[in-house]
């Protein structure tokens, strides 16, 4: 099955917590969306790998994605190989996605870090005629950077009001990882639910919606009329 847009990260879970409002959203607006988890995560302190496949499968379902994939790499010890760019580059030859949202650079969790690198050289890979995997030579249009609770300066915001409740059902659907006990995320143990609310209310406050997830691109834009395609406000 081809898709529109593809959102690639190193775990089950991390999808839905960095651009999960975007990935409705898109479902919504009738796109075709899929999902490429690197890793099983079966070196989580928490669940079990099959466990974690199952709540994948779940918050997919909220998620309305049309497929997602598991490339089966070593959890904890994602890094770019040969084996893990030829992975990659087959999934994006098969699903021929239109746009690619993945991981940014100078994160917390080295896996995090690797899945951004892995993904984008599958994805050059991916558009070489020459390269030896099966499928024609494909790249995307776009290639979307989920930046969402980083430092880096995002180039636009997505509007995720009517998604936002979803996307909390669908981290919710992780209960091996967020249920019951769990133990919060970072120093002073935050809860995650509202560590998400907080962020996005912030992201939403700087572009006046309620809720939004931030977005960066490589690129410079092309701008051909900055008084119709430009929605912004600067005083």
């Amino acid at each position: 099955m081809n898709v529109d847009v593809l959102a690639i990260a190193a775990h089950p879970d991390d999808v839905e917590i960095t651009c999960g409002g975007f990935m409705i959203r898109m479902a919504d607006l009738g796109y075709t969306t899929g999902v490429l988890d690197l890793t099983r995560g079966e070196m989580g302190t928490k669940g079990t790998p099959e466990a974690r496949l199952q709540e994948a499968e779940a918050a997919g379902r909220i998620m309305g994605l049309a497929v997602r994939e598991n490339a089966g790499l070593p959890d904890s010890r994602l890094a770019v190989t040969d084996q893990a760019r030829e992975l990659v580059a087959r999934y994006i030859r098969r699903l021929r996605p239109r746009l690619v949202v993945i991981p940014p650079g100078q994160q917390r969790h080295p896996d995090h870090n690797a899945a951004g690198e892995i993904a984008y050289a599958g994805l050059w890979a991916a558009g070489l005629k020459a390269f030896p995997v099966d499928g024609e030579a494909h790249r995307p249009e776009r290639i979307l950077y989920a930046t969402s609770f980083h430092d880096r300066r995002p180039s636009f915001y997505v509007d995720v009001s009517d998604q936002f409740e979803r996307k909390l059902k669908a981290v919710a659907a992780y209960e091996s990882q967020f249920g019951k006990g769990w133990r919060g995320i970072y120093a002073p143990d935050q809860d995650l639910m509202e560590y998400m609310t907080f962020w996005a209310r912030a992201y939403g406050s700087r572009c006046g919606v309620k809720y939004a997830e931030s977005y960066a691109l490589r690129e410079s834009l092309r701008i051909d009329d900055p008084l119709a395609e430009l929605r912004i406000k600067s005083i």
